[in-house]
């Protein structure tokens, strides 16, 4: 029975339809199944020193800070009222990029509209660095 819940565990993670009805697979039934798989990534975490890639995307302070707290020595993790402050620091930069890309949008958005009323009037205005 373990080999069918662990080959019906494979096909809903891989997306492709189970073979059994959805019933049958039930979080009481996988239960056991995840953990398992959870333990065997924390056994290659702390055996080879594995750790998931981290996504192309993420802001550099971030990755940073996962590197930082994937540290192999315990010590050298940062504690948590570190991870407070980097992460509350993180956060306000995030938030200030989004205003400064907002404001610099509203303002090509502006010389757009002012270039696009200075055609109409048939003058040459040449606002704007978009």
């Amino acid at each position: 029975m373990l080999t069918t819940d662990r080959s019906q565990l494979l096909v809903l993670l891989s997306g492709r339809k189970p073979l059994l009805p959805h019933s049958y697979c039930c979080i009481a039934c996988l239960a056991p199944l995840l953990s398992a798989l959870f333990a065997a990534a924390a056994l290659a975490v702390m055996a080879k020193g594995m750790r998931p890639q981290i996504p192309p995307h993420t802001p550099p302070g971030l990755a940073a800070l996962i590197q930082e707290c994937w540290a192999a020595v315990p010590e050298q993790r940062p504690g948590f009222d570190v991870l407070v402050v980097r992460l509350q620091e993180l956060l306000n930069s995030l938030k200030q990029q989004e205003r400064t890309a907002a404001a610099a949008a509203a303002a090509n958005a502006a010389a757009a509209q002012y270039n696009a009323q200075a055609a109409q009037l048939g003058v040459f205005a040449g606002v704007g660095a978009s």
